[in-house]
């Protein structure tokens, strides 16, 4: 199956804007979570995997966009697996591994480390914007999934709380990995007096 050229060049990389990165990233997400919840995950991994491999080979720097997208897959398969783990969070889906969250979260990492360079790029200068976003949209983001019906929450007022502190400490966290795997040095620019 080849991949149309007109969809590398549009899938969301600093050239083509926060508008398409954020489309692209809403429509990987949404296939995940209804593939979960229709049974067939794997359609929904297959797009965020087409999404993301297209964002990379549009990056300006390809191996640190990939060294990225790997490093918040990880991190959002401990994240998952540990809030499932502690029973807060039980996700629909493919259940390999008892002590793994299912492979349509790991995709919705990836998915979300290819907006990090593009939709989220000004928030790398501002951590405490990040911790902002991450503490309010971390929440939503689990809610919308139970909302249609791909996450379960048993305590959802412990949940709520713990994944927004989550996200208050996870987005900063990975916009400042996103700074270094960009090239852009991590030296807070002097201000201008």
């Amino acid at each position: 199956m080849a991949v149309h050229p007109q969809f590398l060049r549009s899938v969301g990389t600093a050239r083509t804007g926060i508008f398409s990165n954020l489309a692209f990233f809403q429509a990987g997400w949404t296939a995940c979570v209804l593939g979960a919840v229709a049974g067939h995950p794997w359609s929904g991994i297959f797009l965020a995997l087409l999404i993301t491999v297209a964002h990379i080979v549009q990056a300006a720097r390809p191996g640190g966009e990939l060294r990225l997208v790997v490093a918040a897959t990880l991190l959002g398969a401990l994240w998952n697996s540990a809030l499932q783990d502690a029973g807060l969070v039980v996700f629909a889906g493919d259940g390999y591994a008892e002590w793994l969250a299912p492979t349509w979260t790991l995709a919705l990492a990836m998915l979300s480390a290819t907006t990090l360079n593009s939709a989220l790029r000004r928030l790398r200068h501002q951590p405490w914007l990040g911790a902002l976003l991450g503490a309010t949209a971390m929440p939503l983001a689990y809610l919308a999934g139970g909302g249609l019906g791909a996450i379960t929450l048993p305590y959802p007022e412990i949940a709520i709380g713990i994944l927004g502190l989550g996200g208050m400490a996870l987005l900063p966290l990975l916009l400042r990995l996103a700074r270094l795997c960009d090239g852009t040095p991590l030296a807070i620019p002097a201000k201008l007096g």
